[in-house]
């Protein structure tokens, strides 16, 4: 029997990833099925669960790689000297962002998944994500209060969860009302009154 490497294994993880992310976006994750999955990935259904236990780990897997990948940002924020540079490059990303269908597919899939998984009792996996989110901003507000940038009194913990919050709720609205220019709007003016409270 032909033995397999771990650069073939690695490869066709990838790849049934990328199939499986093209089909949640084009079908929703409840209506997608495994099935579709080694369909699009032109793999059968048993070597699926030869890399993945099942259709929640595959989108686990996703959530991650796509996790990995925004944080990428951090590397590129360290060249920032400050935290107000920090937060306007961040806002900076959010609004020059690609929002084309696809994209907004995916975004679409990502609230259907994480309605899911609390409710299927997966609260933990929602939690661990909103607090590494949290503690990345932070790790950046309380940088801008040690230099003076911000005001001392910054309701830190609050704010780096509210951060979050409001930004689900403007990219949710986009969700329905698909006008880019007044996401993008929104976001400046978002912007605007984060500033405000942090500096005032």
């Amino acid at each position: 029997m032909p033995r397999v490497s771990e650069n073939y294994k690695e490869e066709k993880r990838e790849a049934i990833l990328d199939s499986a992310a093209q089909c949640f976006a084009e079908k929703g994750f409840s209506e997608t099925t495994v099935d579709d999955i080694a369909k699009a990935s032109k793999t059968s259904k048993g070597s699926i669960y030869l890399y993945f236990k099942s259709k929640e780990e595959i989108f686990h897997k996703l959530n991650d790689r796509r996790t990995e990948k925004y944080f990428e940002i951090k590397e590129q924020l360290s060249e920032f000297k400050n935290a107000t540079a920090k937060i306007d490059y961040l806002f900076q990303y959010f609004i020059s962002g690609k929002m084309d269908d696809n994209t907004l597919n995916h975004i679409a899939v990502q609230f259907e998944f994480w309605i899911y998984a609390t409710k299927a009792g997966r609260q933990q996996v929602f939690d661990d994500r909103v607090e590494r989110f949290t503690t990345f901003i932070t790790e950046i507000i309380e940088e801008g209060i040690e230099s003076g940038e911000f005001r001392e009194d910054v309701q830190v913990k609050e704010f780096s969860r509210l951060f979050w919050s409001t930004l689900d709720g403007i990219v949710l609205h986009l969700l329905f009302h698909k006008d880019i220019t007044e996401h993008r709007s929104m976001l400046r003016l978002y912007e605007q009154m984060i500033f405000k409270y942090l500096q005032n």
